[in-house]
């Protein structure tokens, strides 16, 4: 039985792939040469002030910069996450690399020797056109194994990679953040935080006395928060209209806002002096801030039950966090052995008018927006699915006729528009979508944190990807036909799944990787919708010259969480088609080889530091991967069943148990290692150089302890 190529589909056309690739590379050369020659024009954008160097004038000169920016230079400057997630993609430049070396020269002369369908060149080069006897498919399946394999190791190095870029980066920068232990169940009448400070050290036969440098209780106060940035914006404003005052030689004159709506709109409003009336609304602000102080001052306001206390070292906290018992204190009333403690966010991560919110609240909403995320992700499918395969259209009336016809007559515009436009609208999708929803998490979740924030954005991005762009793509890419099959006769679902048409599943994810890789690359480097977007804010809302500095070199947060997510399923992709469909195999290096060199070179020119704890992103993203290649052994089962090679649903998911338990082993035993020689074998292992003299006194007190932790509606800003 032939259970490979026999859905209602036509192989993908040879032309229409070659049109593809020829949009993605006139297209991407034409963005690259433009970013190489308007870049030294338009360094504000394109490259920091910090890296100003002769080379950055050279058009093509940034290859070099690129290319020759060390990790340690790259985990100092941008944070250790963005480390770690270039770590990633070399890593899986390497791997398609290798598979490539490997894979390429046995499996695609040995399928086009054998294959039935020769005048179609791209089937000829997979393993789709062979039947279900012939003996190459073992050639296959132990190309399967050794893939398999090298996706093993990959994770394996990625994690032992992680763990020594997130040792050293502890080691190095520290924080204020590894001297904190955030404390919960603070009962509502105490407020006094020297208070709390005695009770700790007196606990514990006095194990904590003298270690900890201060207390910080969190009020509820968000009304507190928006008036200091009413105030801090208030002031802002004032220093701007004094500046253009001084330039003009004349007084700016301003309608008064009225609620939201545009000044221009507000015709019965009489124009008045614009710095009176911000100053008339700086001091109405401070009132109000002055009256909420009272309150605090009097002992009247309220706390939320929580206190952020620092040690003087980061192993007292340490020693707090996990083994406080809150024994023997004097003060009854403080309930201290009920205390529930966590590890804190660093404090420039707190979103603090969220820390108050309802957790019951909180999932609701998650629980909510999962469910509308996976309904668009399954309605986004359908227009994907019908027009990867117009074939699908051709049973029925009216529709079916002209789908035939232009199917006909025109194969290949019609191989374009199944290869090319699904292509286009997932790459233009999978942009926008991470951007919705921030806003709609943000708005409605209401994290403690925006590293929680982007956590959920992560697994909601992950979920719509992975089922629209993988599961229901690879396993309905037959369409109505396999829908069709399964409605006819209901258990014979092994059969209808093994007609599924790898040829037009390997096409459709070869010219996305190289439209993202060549393309989609090219453009991210150009970004020329940032730079319009920044001379025009630079023309018509830079009045000064100090705001138009802010303009020209503010920088921008890099969407980690967003790739990390879309990289949990592009892998996975690439490990499920690489012995089946080996072409995919020098497309995935084409993608990994220039989205690298197009990340880094954005990522240590315009991007902000990222200082988000990487586990964070990591620990979710190596599960996710796994679960990824989880799911590539029903297809492989589908694939290898019929020829009885069901071996590989036992061996195969032997090694994969191994995937899964490694990186919990080599955790564990870095961690032992750290605990007998303190943390420093990471460094001298070579991955991230040797230690600097700087880095000897790992238990360094940051300068900014007793600053920490405030609640930013009692920080002045004067």
């Amino acid at each position: 039985m032939v259970v490979f190529l026999q859905s209602a589909s036509y192989p993908p056309n040879d032309g229409g792939l070659f049109v593809c690739l020829l949009i993605a590379l006139i297209v991407g050369t034409i963005c690259f040469l433009l970013f190489s020659f308007i870049r030294p024009c338009f360094g504000f954008h394109y490259f920091s002030r910090d890296l100003k160097n002769k080379l950055q004038k050279v058009p093509f000169a940034w290859i070099i910069i690129t290319l020759t920016f060390s990790d340690n230079e790259t985990i100092e400057r941008n944070g250790s996450l963005p480390m770690i997630y270039l770590t990633w993609k070399r890593l899986g430049m390497i791997y398609c690399w290798v598979m490539t070396i490997i894979t390429i020269p046995v499996l695609i002369p040995l399928y086009w020797a054998r294959t039935k369908v020769p005048e179609n060149y791209f089937t000829s080069m997979t393993a789709s056109a062979l039947d279900s006897d012939d003996p190459a498919l073992s050639t296959t399946y132990i190309y399967t194994l050794i893939h398999l394999t090298g996706f093993m190791i990959i994770l394996a190095l990625f994690w032992i990679r992680y763990l020594m870029v997130k040792h050293r980066r502890d080691a190095i920068v520290g924080g204020v953040h590894t001297h904190c232990v955030r404390v919960k169940g603070i009962p509502g009448k105490i407020r006094d935080e020297d208070e709390i400070k005695a009770c700790i050290e007196e606990c514990d036969g006095g194990e904590f006395s003298g270690e900890v440098a201060q207390v910080r209780i969190v009020w509820d106060n968000n009304k507190l928060i928006s008036l200091q940035n009413k105030r801090k914006g208030f002031e802002e404003k004032i220093e701007e209209i004094t500046e253009q005052n001084a330039e003009k030689g004349k007084n700016k004159m301003m309608k008064p806002p009225v609620w939201k709506i545009p000044p221009i709109l507000l015709v019965w409003k009489d124009e008045v002096d614009a710095l009176e009336w911000n100053q008339e609304q700086l001091e109405k602000t401070k009132e109000k801030i002055e009256k909420k102080m009272e309150k605090y001052n009097n002992g009247e306001q309220k706390h939320i039950g929580m206190a952020h206390v620092t040690f003087n070292s980061a192993d007292s906290a340490g020693k707090f966090l996990h083994g406080f018992k809150g024994s023997g204190a004097s003060n009854k009333k403080m309930h201290a052995k009920s205390w529930k403690r966590f590890g804190p966010h660093r404090p420039e991560d707190i979103i603090w008018s969220n820390l108050n919110g309802s957790r019951i609240k909180r999932w609701i909403f998650i629980i909510i927006l999962s469910i509308i995320n996976l309904i668009f992700a399954l309605l986004w499918t359908v227009p994907i699915a019908l027009l990867s395969s117009l074939s699908t259209f051709e049973p029925y009336p009216g529709i079916g006729p002209v789908v035939t016809k232009f199917r006909d007559t025109t194969p290949g515009l019609a191989s374009l528009v199944e290869t090319f436009l699904p292509v286009i609208l997932t790459i233009i999708v999978m942009a926008l979508y991470p951007i919705v929803l921030k806003l709609v998490v943000y708005k409605l979740e209401k994290h403690s944190s925006f590293v929680a924030n982007n956590r959920s954005i992560m697994l909601k991005f992950w979920v719509f990807v992975f089922l629209n762009f993988f599961i229901l793509y690879c396993f309905f890419v037959s369409g109505l036909s396999l829908l069709s099959n399964l409605y006819e006769d209901t258990n014979s679902i092994y059969e209808s799944f093994g007609s599924i048409n790898w040829a037009i599943v390997g096409a459709y994810y070869m010219c996305w990787l190289l439209t993202a890789g060549i393309m989609a690359s090219a453009i991210k480097l150009f970004n020329i919708p940032g730079l319009i977007i920044k001379l025009l804010k630079m023309k018509f809302l830079a009045k000064t010259e100090k705001k138009k500095l802010k303009i020209m070199f503010k920088s921008s947060e890099y969407k980690y969480h967003a790739f990390f997510a879309k990289e949990a399923v592009i892998f996975p992709i690439i490990l499920l088609l690489g012995s089946i469909v080996p072409i995919v195999l020098p497309a995935g290096l084409i993608y990994y080889t220039l989205s690298y060199l197009a990340e880094k070179t954005v990522i240590i020119n315009g991007q902000d530091p990222n200082e988000h704890r990487p586990g964070r992103y990591v620990n979710p993203f190596a599960g996710l991967l796994i679960l990824g290649g989880l799911v590539c052994f029903p297809a492989w089962g589908f694939f290898f069943g019929s020829t009885g090679n069901f071996i590989l649903m036992g061996v195969g998911g032997t090694i994969y148990i191994l995937i899964i338990i490694g990186p919990i082993v080599v955790n564990t035993f870095c961690n032992v290692l750290d605990y007998v020689y303190n943390c420093k074998f990471l460094s001298r292992t070579g991955w991230m150089g040797p230690r600097s003299s700087e880095d000897e006194d790992d238990d360094e007190e940051p300068e900014s302890l007793e600053n920490s932790y405030i609640h930013p509606g009692f920080v002045s800003y004067n």
